[in-house]
């Protein structure tokens, strides 16, 4: 199992947002640049990078500064990502790009996808047992383990966060997590509610691939070294 930190992108500064809720906004940087080149010295092998922006708006917001932190180190990129262009444009920095809402309102964009199939994972985001899109302020009423099992083959990977959990320090949702690498054949990137390294242990006994988390090591709970020894054994 791989760790891989977490970086949100809003207003042009670093932040996390607590469940989703830009009304509990914690501003961990204002140079993003800054804290890439932290995680590059870290030895993290890729940053899991939302444009909080481009999903609220719909469009990549982020860009100009996403380009430039994939200079430093290699990324997955999500948030606002709606057309093959804006698809290519991140692929061409050499990142991963995610797709979430855009899954939903418009398939067809999978099927144009599929020359960057294995670039892409796509985000499933449960909330109350149902998927939410746009940015976490939509609720449907899809099952995300149907919804995850029927898009499974048109990705790499698929990215799990119970949002009641992300950027809340109270520990991931584990049978929800075990449940969806259950149901899914592709590798599972299990994200938010990290804590301790005793997660860490508990995610790679799920069987995820990737660990995804941000707000434990800015708070100073979780150590990234001692993270990825966690996950190595």
């Amino acid at each position: 199992m791989i760790v891989i930190p977490s970086l949100s992108l809003m207003d042009g500064k670093c932040v996390i947002l607590e469940k989703g809720d830009e009304t509990k906004k914690f501003e961990v940087s204002g140079n993003p640049l800054e804290m890439a080149e932290t995680w590059k010295n870290l030895g993290a092998p890729r940053i899991h990078m939302i444009d909080i922006d481009g999903a609220r708006d719909g469009r990549l917001v982020n860009i100009e500064i996403i380009e430039k932190i994939a200079k430093k180190v290699p990324l997955q990129v999500g948030g606002g990502i709606r057309n093959i262009a804006d698809a290519e444009r991140v692929v061409s920095t050499g990142s991963k790009i995610i797709l979430g809402s855009s899954v939903i309102k418009n398939p067809e964009l999978l099927m144009e996808l599929q020359g960057f199939k294995n670039s892409l994972l796509i985000s499933v985001d449960s909330k109350d047992g149902k998927v939410v899109l746009e940015g976490w302020l939509e609720t449907t009423k899809l099952d995300p383990f149907k919804l995850a099992k029927k898009i499974e083959n048109y990705a790499s990977g698929i990215i799990f966060t119970a949002i009641e959990r992300d950027g809340t320090m109270q520990g991931p949702d584990f049978d929800a997590i075990k449940k969806m690498v259950g149901t899914v054949k592709v590798p599972i990137y299990a994200n938010g509610g990290i804590s301790s390294l005793d997660d860490i242990k508990q995610l790679k006994e799920c069987g995820v691939h990737a660990a995804i988390f941000g707000r434990a090591f800015y708070a100073q709970k979780v150590n990234y070294a001692d993270a990825v020894n966690a996950a190595r054994f």
